[in-house]
């Protein structure tokens, strides 16, 4: 399935990391609607060229803001394996949050079950 289809998954379920993947913080996570330039859904890819074509003659500052959020989040995409893996957010690094959220919530409504209360 395709985000981009009607009735497609969502990109939160598609792409690693996306806003409202981690459990318990729906702000948390990647933007990829930041990353992405949007393409008139009624021509679709013949529109692509074009559609890049006027960001670089009359939007050259959204094309920079755009590499500017990507240049933010390109290490969540790399394995860190060199000298300096731990220096800096990898996609392990990534994962594990993701996982710790999912486990913490999990734990949350364990306990609220057990007291009887909801989260």
């Amino acid at each position: 399935p395709s985000h981009f289809e009607q009735g497609g998954s969502s990109i939160r379920i598609v792409y690693p990391f996306a806003r409202d993947s981690f459990f318990g913080e729906p702000n948390l996570g990647i933007d990829y609607h930041r990353l992405l330039v949007p393409i008139n859904g009624t021509c679709g890819v013949p529109c692509l060229i074009p559609t890049l074509e006027r960001l670089l003659v009359d939007e050259p500052k959204r094309i920079q803001e755009i590499q500017t959020d990507i240049a933010q989040v390109v290490s969540l995409f790399s394995f860190g394996m060199e000298h300096n893996a731990l220096r800096h957010p990898d996609a392990i690094a990534a994962a594990l949050v993701q996982i710790r959220h999912y486990l913490f919530n999990l734990r949350q409504e364990e306990e609220g079950k057990e007291t009887g209360s909801s989260i």
